[in-house]
């Protein structure tokens, strides 16, 4: 930074602090290496208060970023934890549909030997009634029809 311009920002500060006049003798009585001295150290004090701020910045970012891993640890856990259960239940589905297809298997094979022991009555009841009945009305119908 050139003389002028370092001391154009001294004037600035001083203005602000003492007032116009009292800048006006303060700079009259400053010579350039005083000037340069003075800028410097507020030069120095502000990088100071942006590194304390960044800091501050930082170390803030570093906790938020902290605090979210922590979330998303929570969640994956949590995640974990409802896969696992839903898998116990599917097992659990799986398990009662099993054991309702075994009991259809089962009910199934009684009503299969039910319809067969009852195709067997039927056959044997047509065959030992219905044969003879049917020869029967035959003969009836043909004595009607012959009487005719």
């Amino acid at each position: 930074m050139t003389t002028s311009s370092s001391r154009l920002m001294l004037f600035r500060s001083a203005q602000v602090a003492l007032g116009e006049e009292e800048a006006k003798v303060l700079m009259d009585m400053l010579t350039p290496a005083e000037i340069f001295d003075a800028w410097r150290a507020d030069t120095q004090a502000g990088f100071a208060m942006l590194r304390a701020q960044m800091d501050r910045s930082e170390t803030d970012l570093q906790r938020r970023i902290d605090e979210t891993n922590r979330r998303i640890d929570t969640t994956h856990r949590r995640i974990d934890e409802l896969e696992t259960k839903m898998e116990r239940q599917f097992d659990e589905v799986n398990r009662q549909f099993d054991e309702m297809n075994r009991k259809f298997d089962e009910v199934n094979r009684v009503l299969n030997a039910m319809e067969q022991r009852l195709t067997r009555r039927l056959t044997a009841l047509i065959v030992g009634v219905g044969i003879p009945f049917i020869v029967t009305n035959l003969a009836l119908v043909m004595a009607v029809l012959s009487k005719a």
